[in-house]
């Protein structure tokens, strides 16, 4: 988290900086603004933890957070986000100030558990707040505040119904890998057939299932009945590689300066030019 909070390649602003750069919750791209809620509800759960002195359901509450949320989930979808999009798109300064606010509130609730590495990842943020100066130690400021307007029971529904889906994903991608139809993840094209409930989630979040999955392409065909459960196969992505995010595209190639990157790629290099 702290190191995708820097922004090397654009001089004029080499970190995320919170009084300048934050999305409003509001504006928040979905997946970050369900990152948040994750967030509440650890709050929520390690403040009446220690207020009760069970510091190890703190500690569990911590770990499965790192594991299942971030690690499993969050950070290995917005790897995409955070390495390809432009430095100053509305995409990676949502994912930044979600980011932020996750490094925020965390680093305080390890701080009594952790107290040494509480303090050096603290001191390595850039920023504390927008503050040019930040308080001496970590350990001079309060936990975190449970934000209930964060902690939305709609979201976190809508969402573990994904990663179901998601879940389902990744075994017909293994299954794919085994019988060698692709490597990486990225050489992929998922077709999926549902209904009902189902297919109305995925056409919601169509635009997204491809970061969701970690594919190059997804096709989804509403074509079943709504009772049914739903067709997942894996197949091999078309068109070719982009040399830059490694996305499969029928539209690498296209520029004729930039030959060998995707239609998403290329306004991206072409705008790093601007930066300043």
């Amino acid at each position: 988290m702290i190191g995708n909070l820097s922004n090397q390649l654009d001089q004029a602003r080499p970190y995320f900086d919170p009084a300048n750069d934050a999305v409003p919750y509001h504006e928040m791209l979905e997946i970050d603004r369900w990152a948040l809620a994750r967030t509440a509800r650890l709050i929520k759960k390690c403040l009446q933890a220690y207020e009760e002195v069970e510091f190890h359901l703190v500690f569990s509450a911590l770990y499965n957070f790192c594991t299942v949320d971030l690690s499993a989930f969050y950070l290995d979808v917005l790897k995409d986000r955070l390495y390809t999009f432009g430095t100053r798109s509305h995409g990676r300064r949502s994912a930044q100030s979600a980011l932020y606010h996750i490094l925020d509130c965390f680093t305080r609730l390890i701080a009594p558990l952790l107290p040494f590495t509480a303090e050096e990842v603290y001191h390595a943020i850039p920023k504390w707040g927008g503050q040019e100066r930040k308080p001496d130690s970590i350990h001079t400021l309060l936990f975190p505040k449970y934000e209930a307007d964060h902690d939305r029971e709609s979201l976190i529904e809508e969402w573990d119904n994904l990663l179901a889906v998601r879940e389902s994903v990744s075994k017909a991608l293994e299954e794919a890998r085994q019988a060698g139809t692709i490597g990486n993840s990225l050489e992929a094209r998922i077709r999926i057939h549902a209904g009902g409930d189902e297919a109305s989630l995925l056409q919601r979040h169509f635009d997204d299932l491809r970061y969701i999955f970690i594919v190059s392409q997804v096709e989804v065909a509403n074509d079943l009945p709504s009772d049914s459960p739903v067709q997942i196969e894996a197949v091999r992505a078309n068109g070719k590689k982009c040399e830059r995010c490694w996305n499969y595209s029928m539209r690498v190639g296209e520029d004729p300066v930039f030959a060998a990157l995707c239609e998403r790629c290329v306004p991206v290099i072409a705008s790093m030019n601007d930066l300043g």
